[in-house]
């Protein structure tokens, strides 16, 4: 088995406990260097359980979605396998799919406008590598956040237990 492929739970913990973050602070999430962003999971979640010819995968998704089936699906055990999220901090706003197995970005739309105020191709593809990698680094950070946290010995006591908490509570 390959290393990615032992570790690809981790990407889906990561995913879980991104979620429950951004709902125990009501839709937002905070970074020292930046303060509060805002970071919905939003419209579609592709959840799983089992492996190899035994897997099941549900879809969830709706433009007025609550992902409530998706909070039904992490109940009855299934992982999160993929999400969409918008994040927004200031003015700026990403939306983007991450897979938890890899946490490969998919469909990322970057935030509109900006500083640059022209019709210079150059500037607006080096607008737009700055706010590719303002997202990477905001990801990056949060998950740095979630290993500090996962490694951590009260994590099984305390952390494992609130999102457990939170998974098995109604809406």
């Amino acid at each position: 088995m390959a290393e990615q492929e032992k570790a690809y739970f981790l990407g889906r913990e990561f995913l879980t406990w991104l979620w429950y973050q951004s709902e125990q602070r009501g839709g937002s999430v905070f970074i020292p260097e930046m303060g509060d962003l805002e970071l919905i999971f939003e419209r579609r979640a592709l959840m799983e359980s089992g492996e190899g010819e035994f897997t099941e995968t549900v879809l969830c998704r709706g433009l007025n979605s609550e992902l409530k089936e998706a909070r039904l699906a992490l109940r009855e055990g299934k992982k999160v396998k993929e999400v969409r999220i918008r994040l927004s901090q200031d003015i700026k706003e990403w939306s983007f799919t991450i897979k938890g197995d890899s946490l490969d970005f998919q469909s990322v739309n970057l935030p509109k406008g900006g500083p640059v105020d022209t019709d210079d191709e150059e500037a607006d593809f080096f607008l737009r590598v700055g706010y590719l990698t303002e997202l990477f680094q905001i990801i990056d950070h949060l998950y740095g956040d979630f290993i500090h946290q996962r490694l951590d010995p009260a994590w099984s006591e305390k952390g494992l237990a609130e999102i457990r908490q939170w998974v098995s509570k109604p809406e």
